[in-house]
């Protein structure tokens, strides 16, 4: 019994601290913002786009935060597309940095894609994984940090 014990206290520890924020992070930065991403992910950052993974082409992308002017209507449209009609989706309000906006999940089958949608004084922005559900990035949007 003690065995059975401690094998379930060794594989519960072992899952939470892999599951647990138990990696290192880079911090990009740029004159306009800064994000953490982690270590051994590649990154390519500019003023408008950030992309990290294990590939930073844009659809293979992991994460991926996307910064609009108010009025580039093309980037603005494709950031509220409506193209999570079979999928179950919920939508919450948050803030991230002082931004104010929308948080979802769209959850279908093996797919989870989070995307929030912010709106700061003279930007809007999109932060969205790639259908796979990671604890982690949690970290990397709440570690986003506006620089003007």
């Amino acid at each position: 019994m003690k065995i059975i014990l401690f094998f379930n206290l060794f594989i519960s520890t072992y899952y939470f601290s892999q599951n647990n924020n138990d990696i290192e992070w880079n911090k990009y930065e740029n004159e306009f913002y800064s994000i953490n991403y982690p270590k051994e992910w590649k990154s390519k950052g500019s003023e408008y786009a950030f992309l990290t993974g294990e590939s930073v082409k844009f659809i293979e992308a992991g994460w991926i935060l996307i910064i609009s002017d108010f009025n580039n209507k093309e980037r603005i449209d494709f950031f509220f597309e409506d193209s999570f009609n079979d999928y179950k989706t919920t939508k919450r309000e948050i803030i991230v940095d002082g931004v104010k906006g929308n948080h979802f999940t769209h959850k279908k089958e093996n797919e989870f894609i989070e995307i929030l949608i912010l709106k700061s004084e003279s930007k809007w922005f999109k932060f969205q994984n790639n259908e796979i559900k990671d604890d982690n990035f949690k970290e990397f949007y709440t570690s986003f940090k506006l620089k003007k």
